[in-house]
């Protein structure tokens, strides 16, 4: 997806280059699907995978070193094991899976994420019959802002889902052990929570006030 709306801004720029032959419609759209997937694409790696995977390795060398000094006679305690360490360990690739909405649960949200994306690859595969006939090129514009207005639609509609889910309490993970014990890395519940990585994702879609406002406060209709 970044390889084709990467294209789609640089051949959308050679043409912009000929003010004559500047298409409104389809530059806005590659403007937003650019924007959209590298948001997302950024979330997904940053967020999803190497904060939450960091705070893991963070409590690994923590512990290792518990287990260095244990030669000295501190000992560890009965939560340092292997057994815990799985768990836990169990439990961040749990809320990996749920920061990249990947739970089963999460089907909804996700098939609404790839609906935009085929939005993005069929706008990408009828960019390429460009013709210079007028009939054919008014058609394609009609035709673009259908895409256009779709893919809007389903960017908001995207970021309501991932809002009722940032609102929900219950992400799934058990913070306590099936002993009853709570977990024996606590302190590092609330920084890998799922819930939070979603909350940067809505935040980093809402920054620059767009889709924060209603399609009627934007204005976001355009005549072709």
């Amino acid at each position: 997806m970044m390889f084709v709306v990467n294209q789609m801004s640089r051949d959308g720029w050679t043409r912009g280059r000929d003010l004559s032959s500047i298409d409104l419609a389809s530059q806005r759209f590659c403007t937003v699907a650019h924007w959209f997937v590298t948001t997302i694409c950024g979330y997904f790696f940053e967020c999803g995978i190497r904060s939450t995977w960091d705070y893991f390795e963070r409590d690994l060398d923590s512990l290792e070193k518990r287990v260095d000094v244990d030669h000295a006679g501190s000992g560890l305690g009965e939560r340092d094991g292997l057994h815990h360490l799985q768990e836990y360990h169990e439990q961040v690739l749990d809320r990996m899976l749920f920061s990249l909405l990947l739970r089963k649960r999460q089907e909804k949200v996700m098939h609404l994420l790839e609906d935009i994306f085929r939005l993005i690859l069929l706008y990408a595969k009828e960019s390429v019959s460009k013709n210079g006939n007028q009939h054919v090129t008014t058609n394609k514009n009609l035709r673009v802002r259908e895409l256009y207005q779709k893919l809007d639609v389903n960017i908001r509609t995207f970021i309501r889902a991932c809002k009722g889910m940032s609102y929900r309490r219950d992400h799934g993970v058990n913070k306590r052990t099936p002993d009853g014990m709570s977990n024996p890395f606590d302190h590092a519940n609330m920084s890998v929570d799922g819930r939070k990585n979603i909350d940067q994702l809505i935040l980093q879609l809402e920054m620059n006030g767009y889709y924060s406002r209603s399609r009627d406060e934007e204005g976001y209709t355009f005549s072709i």
